[in-house]
Order: structure tokens, then C-alpha cells, then sequence
């Protein structure tokens, strides 16, 4: 059972750094194409913020903060996916947390 949540977890990370790569996202919404007033610099800026933010957090802290607040996962189910217990799931999101608070001030 440890190999197949090493697999769910590898593969998780693996896609999360393809996403990180990709710089399009397909559509064929009118709306969206025709939109001329985002401020695209603005959220380039803000999205290599996230990217930096989140470099500089351990693989674990960094999955557990994606699965809570990307997917909305919860505890137990971060924790079946890291393969590891709901406290250390907690332990991870607060350590993530108290260094996201220091690099961003």
C-alpha cells in the first residue's frame, strides 16, 4: 500500500512541475478570448509571487498547502495521499504557513 501512495504522491509532484511549465491554458470561451482590459503584467507578477513563495517551502509542506487550498482536500485526505498521519498533515500546513508569513512580509 506504501508503493501505491508513493506512486499517487510522485505522480502529483510530477504533474504539479508540468502545470509549472505550462504557460497556455486552452479554451474556446468567446469571453475569454475577447477580453482586452486584465491586467496581464499584473498577474504574471502575481503568479511568479505564489511560485516564488512556494519554492521556498520543503516538497511535503509545499503538496500539503496545494492539496489543502488548490483541490480542498482535506486532513485525511492529504494524509492518505503524503502516506503519512493527520498530525504530521497539520504539523506540515503550520510550518508551511509560519514560513509563508515570514518570506511574504
Amino acid at each position: 500500500m506504501a508503493y501505491v501512495r508513493r506512486i499517487v504522491l510522485s505522480t502529483f509532484l510530477s504533474d504539479a512541475r508540468k502545470r509549472q511549465r505550462r504557460r497556455t491554458e486552452v479554451t474556446a470561451d468567446p469571453a475569454v478570448l475577447d477580453r482586452t482590459d486584465t491586467d496581464t503584467y499584473r498577474a504574471v507578477e502575481d503568479r511568479e509571487e505564489v511560485q516564488r513563495l512556494l519554492a521556498g517551502l520543503t516538497a511535503r509542506q509545499r503538496a500539503a498547502v496545494v492539496l489543502r487550498y488548490l483541490y480542498d482536500q482535506t486532513d485525511d485526505e492529504i494524509a492518505a495521499v503524503l502516506g503519512c498521519s493527520t498530525a504530521t498533515v497539520r504539523s506540515h500546513l503550520s510550518h508551511a504557513r509560519s514560513a509563508l508569513r515570514l518570506t511574504a512580509t
